[in-house]
C-alpha cells in the first residue's frame, strides 16, 4: 500500500506541517498568515496550505500549492507532488519527485519508489529502495522487505524483517509472522503473533485468528474476532458468522450476516442467503439472491434458478438457466441437461451434454454414457464407459457389466460383476445371481440370493418368492389330493404321483 495524504508527522519521520491548525507548531499563526507566507514563497507554508486545502476537499488548490513547494526544492512538496503524479498514473513523473524528496531524507518517498518498482516487477530495485527507506526509519518498509523474502520462499529472511518491524508495532508484520507460522503448522506460535496483530486492529489477523478458533471449535472466540473483522467490512468474516449462526440453528442471525456479506458482493453469501430463503418458501427472495450470485458466474446459483423455473413449470426458462450454469462450469446442470435429452429419447443431445459433464469424471455421468451406447447397441463402447464408471465407484455399471456377460452366456464373468455389485449393496445383482445359481444346479443358493434381495426391498425378488411359495403350496395340495385318491381307490401313491408328473410335463 502506498502512503497517501496524511495529517501530522510523516510515517517515516518527515515533519510536514508548520501551521497551527495542522500540527500546532505555533498556536498564534492564523490561516491568513499561513496563506500570506505561502504567497510570499515560503515552501513549508505552501505544503501545509496544500494539505489544508486537500482536507477541505479543494483538490485543485492543494495540487497548486504542492507543485509550487516541489519546484522550490521542498522535500514535503516533492513528496506530495509525487503522490499526485502517482495517483494520476504518471509513474515516471512520480518516481522523479520521489527521488528528489528521498534524496533529502524522506523515507516515505523512498518507500513509495520501492512500491512502484515492485509493481513493475523490478524486485531487486524495489528491495534497494526499501532498504534505504528502513535506514530513514520507515517501519513499513521492513514489512515489505519481509514480504519480498516470503514471496521468494526465503522464510527465515522474511521472519527476520517482520520481527524487526513487529518490534516497532507494525501490525502487518505481526500478521505476516502469524500467517507464516500457521502455514508451517505451528498453531500455538501463530496464535501468539496473530493475537498481537488482531489487538492492534489488523483485520487479516482478526479473520485468521477466527479461522483457527473455528477449527478448534472455540465458537465464542470465533464470534468475537469475526465480529471485529466484520466491523472493518471483512466480508469473509461476515460470511463465516453466518455459517456459525446457521450451525447453531439461529437462522435470523445467519440471514443477517449472509445479507451483510452479500451486499458487499460475497458470492457464497448470496448463494447461501438464496438457499435459506428457498427453504423458508420465500421463492422471490431466493430468486433475487441467486440471480446476484449468478451474475458473478456462480454455476450453482444458475442451476438453482433453473430448478425454481422447472418447479414453476417454466421448462424453457429452466433450460436457459441450466445451459448458463453449464457454461459456468456446473456439472450438475450439464448432467441434468443430458438426462432431459435421454428421457426425451434424443440420444445425440444427451450424449453432447454428458460428454461436457464427464470432464470431472463423475461416475454417474460415465454410467449414463455407457447406458446410451448400450441402448444403441454399441456394446464395446458401452463396456468402455461402464469400466470407467466402475473405476469411479459406480455400482450400476458393475451390474450392467454383469448383465452384458450374462447375455453372452459368460456365467463366470457375470458372477464376478454381480458379486462386485453385491459388495456395494446392489439387490438387483443379488437377484440376478440367483438365476446363475439356479442354472448351475444350486437351488438352495438361488433361493438364498432371492431371499436376501427381497429382504432389501427388491420388488422382483419379493414377487418371485410369492410365486414360488404359491407353487409350493399348489404342489403340497396336489400331493395331498393324490394321497387321498390313492387311499380311496387302493392305488400305489408313488405310481400315481409319477403319472401326474408325466401328465404335467406333457402340458
Amino acid at each position: 500500500m502506498k502512503y497517501y495524504f496524511s495529517i501530522g508527522i510523516g510515517v517515516c519521520g518527515l515533519l510536514l506541517f508548520s501551521s497551527p491548525k495542522i500540527c500546532a507548531k505555533s498556536e498564534q499563526e492564523s490561516h491568513k498568515v499561513l496563506e500570506k507566507k505561502a504567497r510570499q514563497g515560503d515552501a513549508a507554508a505552501q505544503v501545509n496550505l496544500g494539505l489544508s486545502a486537500y482536507i477541505a476537499g479543494n483538490i485543485e488548490e492543494a495540487k497548486t500549492w504542492f507543485r509550487e513547494a516541489a519546484n522550490k526544492g521542498n522535500a514535503g512538496g516533492q513528496y506530495y507532488w509525487g503522490l499526485v503524479e502517482d495517483e494520476a498514473g504518471n509513474l515516471e513523473e512520480a518516481k522523479k519527485w520521489y527521488r528528489l524528496s528521498g534524496a533529502q531524507g524522506n523515507g516515505d518517498a523512498l518507500y513509495n519508489l520501492g512500491l512502484i518498482e515492485n509493481e513493475e516487477g523490478n524486485l531487486e530495485v524495489a528491495k534497494g529502495w526499501y532498504v534505504l527507506a528502513v535506514e530513514k526509519g520507515c517501519a513499513q518498509a521492513l514489512y515489505s522487505l519481509g514480504l519480498l523474502a516470503y514471496k521468494a520462499k526465503n522464510t527465515e529472511e522474511a521472519k527476520r524483517w517482520w520481527k524487526e518491524a513487529a518490534q516497532k508495532g507494525d501490525a502487518m508484520a505481526l500478521y505476516g509472522l502469524g500467517h507464516q507460522e500457521e502455514k508451517q503448522g505451528n498453531v500455538a506460535e501463530a496464535k501468539k503473533w496473530l493475537l498481537e496483530a488482531a489487538r492492534l486492529g489488523n483485520v487479516n489477523a482478526q479473520y485468521e485468528l477466527g479461522v483457527i478458533e473455528y477449527e478448534e471449535k472455540n465458537l465464542e472466540e470465533v464470534k468475537k474476532w469475526w465480529v471485529k473483522a466484520a466491523e472493518q467490512e471483512e466480508t469473509k468474516a461476515m460470511f463465516g458468522l453466518g455459517i456459525v449462526a446457521e450451525g447453531e440453528g439461529n437462522l435470523v442471525d445467519a440471514k443477517r450476516w449472509f445479507q451483510q456479506a452479500a451486499k458487499y458482493g460475497h458470492i457464497d453469501a448470496q448463494f447461501n442467503q438464496g438457499t435459506l430463503e428457498y427453504r423458508e418458501g420465500n421463492l422471490e427472495e431466493a430468486r433475487k439472491w441467486y440471480t446476484l450470485a449468478s451474475e458473478q458466474k456462480d454455476g450453482g446459483a444458475s442451476y438453482n434458478l433453473g430448478v425454481l423455473e422447472e418447479n414453476a413449470g417454466n421448462l424453457e426458462e429452466a433450460r436457459k438457466w441450466y445451459i448458463l450454469a453449464g457454461k459456468q462450469g456446473n456439472d450438475n446442470a450439464l448432467f441434468y441437461l443430458g438426462l432431459l435429452g435421454e428421457i426425451a429419447g434424443n440420444v445425440e443431445e444427451a450424449r453432447k451434454w454428458y460428454m461436457l459433464a464427464k470432464r470431472n469424471g463423475d461416475n454417474e455421468v460415465l454410467y449414463h454414457l455407457g447406458l446410451l451406447e448400450h441402448g444403441e447397441g454399441n456394446l464395446e463402447e458401452a463396456r468402455k464407459w461402464y469400466m470407467l464408471a466402475v473405476e469411479k465407484g459406480s455400482v450400476l455399471a458393475r451390474l450392467n457389466l454383469g448383465n452384458m456377460a450374462l447375455k453372452k452366456k459368460d456365467l463366470a464373468g457375470a458372477r464376478k460383476w454381480y458379486m462386485l455389485a453385491i459388495e456395494k449393496g446392489c439387490s438387483e445383482a443379488e437377484y440376478n445371481l440367483g438365476f446363475i445359481e439356479y442354472r448351475e444346479g444350486n437351488p438352495d443358493k438361488a433361493m438364498g440370493c432371492w431371499k436376501r434381495a427381497a429382504e432389501h426391498g427388491f420388488e422382483l425378488a419379493q414377487e418371485r418368492l410369492k410365486k414360488l411359495e404359491k407353487t409350493k403350496n399348489n404342489i403340497k395340495n396336489l400331493d395331498e389330493m393324490i394321497e387321498k385318491i390313492a387311499d380311496t381307490m387302493g392305488l400305489d401313491v408313488d405310481s400315481l404321483k409319477k403319472l401326474a408328473e408325466e401328465s404335467q410335463n406333457k402340458r
